[in-house]
């Protein structure tokens, strides 16, 4: 892919929205992977890169500085990235958790319910940590798979955890 025609995104487009989803290239241009989510902003910004899998499962999600990418806009208006890491470095990088240690792959397209969705924070959410979607519904009120909602939990602490909502 020839890269010499596409246009170079500005600090202010370097946003998870517009970044998020987009198709990672290497050296040789081969896509290597692409955009899971932007951990923080300015010089200090870390871009979440899901490399490997097929079709979106078993990608590993790994964070390199957003320094290492070079981001642009094809003639489609299609953004992209352009890296000197290869597949192979990639790959041998640690495995990137967010808080919680949960992993966070997934498009924000995804479908909920689906191994693509990224995490929700179904909690307070004064209490939702950074990187995690809100809630579609509303904790508050609706019940979750377990029949449950934040304002009547049965499981109270660690020993309920194996518990069903049969079980007292």
């Amino acid at each position: 892919m020839d890269h010499t025609n596409h246009v170079r995104l500005s600090a202010s487009e370097l946003t998870p929205t517009i970044l998020e989803d987009a198709a990672v290239y290497g050296p040789d241009d081969e896509k290597i992977g692409s955009v899971s989510h932007v951990h923080g902003t300015g010089p200090a910004t870390e871009i979440v890169i899901d490399v490997g899998g097929f079709l979106g499962i078993g990608a590993k999600p790994v964070a390199v500085p957003a320094s290492q990418l070079d981001f642009m806009r094809d003639e489609d208006g299609e953004v992209h990235a352009v890296t000197t890491w290869t597949k192979d470095q990639l790959k041998d990088m640690p495995e990137h958790h967010d808080q919680g240690g949960l992993i966070m792959t997934g498009s924000r397209n995804a479908a909920q319910g689906t191994t693509n969705e990224k995490s929700c924070w179904e909690g307070p959410p004064e209490n939702r940590p950074r990187g995690y979607r809100p809630a579609k519904d509303d904790p508050d009120i609706d019940r979750d798979a377990s029949g449950e909602n934040l304002q009547d939990p049965d499981k109270r602490d660690l020993g309920d955890a194996l518990k069903t909502k049969g079980d007292k």
